[in-house]
């Protein structure tokens, strides 16, 4: 009976390390699958780039950089947030701004499948949102997307205010006409290394972690996320972020310039800091604005914020002027 016992923890135990190598090869060969075709072009083009000095060539390279980043940070990411680590930082952003950032790099990748991206009307109002992060849900959304869209097609950017919870929110939607998602797959396909197989067309629609990633962020800025589709006609892809108080954004803005000498002296060490950075350099930035103890202090909460979002909206301007602050004319 001891050794019928023992033979059945064994069993169980073996089940459970088969299970887990599997869940190890479908995990290895999901990265592999999403690094290679980045990494490919930027071995192949930097190398022409550096024989003929080409800036297209680079610019090709500089945004599967940054595609590549994006792979690798999701990854990251989702095991921060089963271990609990992930946390979100809020600031009031312009959708139009988040957009941009997203579309500047996925251009390229578009360009050569000559896909149209089309920009509907933008909500005016601002959101109550992590930039950083949702620049990140847009990449993965329009990556995808321009993936599954035919040579010459179309993808489409747009948005609405909604009610939801009873509170402003600001739907957004990224909608191509491709080979759309069967109705079977349309309920797991959020889920983590989810594939889906087009019989008609015979491509894998390979999700990765990348979905499972906007899932997380956008459930965690207390938004919903989903998709519509035909097969054949295309997906929708669409989520719901929270709109911010327009009043207190300009606030802000009509405010952030003004500041004490007490908190001048404060400030002037981090500014010194970050003018050694560009201004995309946002991880940089940011590492050095959190080191500026904000509690309790509006005035410096309200230059910290603004100068937040001239970074992530990359205002070059706004950026420059509260980089000056204390400075004489």
């Amino acid at each position: 009976e001891e050794i019928e016992q023992q033979a059945e923890e064994l069993k169980a135990t073996n089940n459970q390390l088969i299970k887990l190598d599997t869940f190890k090869q479908q995990m290895m060969s999901m990265i592999v699958h999403d690094l290679k075709n980045p990494l490919n072009s930027i071995i192949g083009l930097s190398k022409v780039g550096l024989q003929d000095q080409s800036l297209d060539h680079y610019q090709v390279i500089n945004q599967d950089g940054l595609r590549m980043h994006h792979l690798v940070m999701n990854i990251l990411d989702v095991y921060k947030f089963e271990d609990n680590q992930l946390q979100i930082k809020p600031l009031k952003v312009q959708l139009t701004d988040l957009v941009a950032l997203a579309i500047q790099q996925i251009e390229l990748l578009a360009q050569d499948k000559e896909i149209e991206l089309q920009v509907e009307d933008l909500l005016s109002s601002p959101l109550e949102a992590d930039p950083e992060f949702i620049v990140r849900v847009l990449v993965n959304l329009l990556t995808n997307a321009t993936k599954y869209t035919p040579q010459g097609g179309t993808i489409k950017v747009g948005s609405a205010s909604i009610q939801q919870q009873e509170k402003a929110y600001a739907k957004i939607w990224v909608q191509d006409n491709g080979v759309g998602i069967a109705p079977e797959f349309l309920d797991t396909i959020f889920n983590k290394y989810q594939q889906v197989n087009n019989k008609k067309s015979g491509m894998m629609r390979s999700t990765g972690l990348g979905l499972t990633f906007c899932k997380i962020v956008v459930e965690a800025h207390e938004g919903k996320i989903g998709v519509d589709s035909t097969q054949g006609e295309g997906a929708t892809f669409w989520l719901t972020l929270p709109l911010a108080d327009d009043a207190e954004l300009s606030n802000i803005e009509e405010n952030q310039i003004s500041m004490s000498q007490a908190n001048l002296a404060l400030v002037v060490p981090i500014i010194d800091k970050i003018k050694q950075f560009e201004i995309y350099e946002t991880s940089k930035i940011t590492q050095a604005l959190n080191e500026l103890e904000v509690a309790s202090n509006a005035e410096l909460q309200n230059w910290k914020t603004a100068l937040e979002n001239a970074v992530y909206g990359h205002n070059e301007e706004t950026y420059t002027k509260l980089l000056s602050i204390g400075q004489k004319p």
